[in-house]
């Protein structure tokens, strides 16, 4: 079994690469539709979507659980506002709804911050995981 760090490491190298990342959905094929991440078509991930992929096991395993949660807790130290609604703190960042500008002239910087966002919440996952 992968340690929590290592599951960490692994979800953040599938969406290091902007191509082989996404938001709203958790996998897509490299034809744009939707899939699970765990299917041998998926091309691109969601923040939730690599974590899923790089575990590969049981959700309900207390690596999945710990590696989700080691993401919660860094999204929240990094963007205080993205603990206002949910547990999935790191999705949010991952969408841009937090830490990203709302301004629709924007959107193209939008989505690249949000992607920056979210390899800095992988990093301080990373960096603080046992």
């Amino acid at each position: 079994m992968k340690s929590i760090k290592q599951i960490i490491i692994d979800a953040r190298a599938l969406i290091a690469d902007k191509e082989h990342w996404i938001q709203d959905e958790t996998a897509q094929d490299r034809d744009g539709a939707s899939c699970e991440p765990n299917d041998t078509q998926a091309y691109c991930f969601c923040a939730q979507g690599a974590l899923i992929r790089a575990y590969g096991g049981d959700l309900k395993q207390m690596e999945w659980i710990a590696a989700s949660d080691a993401l919660e807790r860094a999204a929240k130290k990094l963007f205080p506002d993205s603990a206002d609604k949910t547990n999935f703190a790191y999705v949010r960042v991952n969408d841009g709804e937090v830490g990203a500008p709302d301004d629709p002239d924007d959107a193209n910087l939008a989505y690249d911050l949000a992607h920056e966002n979210i390899l800095k919440v992988f990093d301080l996952a990373i960096a603080e995981a046992a």
